[in-house]
């Protein structure tokens, strides 16, 4: 039985060592490409063609503008000639002729200008696909301000854990501190306590011995967030989310802030994508979090 395993990650190093064909989707074209090689070389390759069509769609831009102002700069000198040659009424003059080159030599060199023009304009269809390697969605990127805090956040003093009936503790003797300004991983082995932790942090849990002090709400985005959000909000919109105490505009505003402007902000929660609803989820707190006073 043929199977498909499906994994979604952002860590590089499991994609580079995994995947060894890229489909890129590029949302700012709606275009679907693919690349026979691993993660790394997919960027590299990848930059390196956006650069060249930047490059080459400059180019033709180039080319373009110097063409039209070559065209427009002999017509004006052919016009200047004929209002020219209308006031030449000396008798026997060849009317022909001004000074400088004829009047045939000016439309004959008019033509070619025209011409070379149009070559550059029938380029316009072969520019258009190159232009759209350069054609990428910018998304807003977050910066969330809530109130700035400082000192000790979180204390653990002698802390104890053991979950009922537990044969053994989960910690014991756990001293640590957590100050307003640390930026902390929390990583080890599955099984190994990190969610218990966590929620000794929140006050999910108690000590079973020892004290923790807690001087600060705290907001965790727990891995089920995305799948309660679809569960229980999929149908609504992202305003509608929000809350009723927003107007609509007020919403959109919020939601633009976040990088989801558009039909994003009116579509079915469940219709959008996981990195719309992350940023979703984020703002919704973001709005319950206190303000500056």
């Amino acid at each position: 039985m043929n199977t498909i395993i499906l994994f979604i990650s952002h860590k590089v190093a499991l994609l580079e060592a995994v995947c060894s064909r890229i489909l890129y989707i590029n949302s700012g074209n709606f275009t679907l490409s693919s690349y026979n090689c691993g993660y790394s070389k997919f960027r590299n390759v990848y930059m390196a063609e956006v650069s060249h069509a930047e490059r080459a769609c400059k180019e033709y831009e180039r080319q373009v503008s110097t063409s039209k102002k070559s065209l427009k700069s002999i017509q004006n000198q052919l016009h200047r000639r004929e209002r020219n040659l209308k006031k030449i009424t000396t008798k026997n003059a060849d009317q022909r002729f001004v000074k400088g080159k004829s009047k045939e030599a000016k439309q004959k060199s008019d033509r070619s200008a025209a011409s070379k023009l149009k070559k550059l304009q029938l380029q316009s269809s072969q520019m258009e696909k190159i232009q759209q390697k350069t054609t990428r969605e910018q998304v807003k990127a977050l910066h969330i301000n809530g109130v700035e805090v400082k000192g000790t956040l979180i204390t653990f003093k002698d802390v104890s854990f053991t979950y009922e009936n537990g044969q053994q503790n989960i910690f014991t003797g756990l001293d640590a501190k957590l100050e307003g300004n640390d930026r902390i991983l929390l990583c080890g082995p599955n099984g190994r306590g990190k969610s218990t932790f966590l929620k000794l942090m929140l006050g999910e849990l108690e000590a079973t011995e020892g004290t923790i002090i807690r001087e600060v709400s705290s907001l965790y985005f727990p891995q089920t967030s995305l799948s309660d959000l679809v569960i229980f909000h999929g149908d609504k919109s992202a305003v509608r989310y929000l809350g009723n105490d927003l107007t609509e505009s007020k919403a959109r505003k919020h939601l633009g802030d976040f990088g989801l402007k558009g039909n994003a902000a009116l579509r079915p929660i469940v219709s959008l994508s996981a990195g719309q609803r992350v940023r979703l989820w984020l703002k919704k707190k973001n709005l319950e979090l206190p303000k500056k006073s």
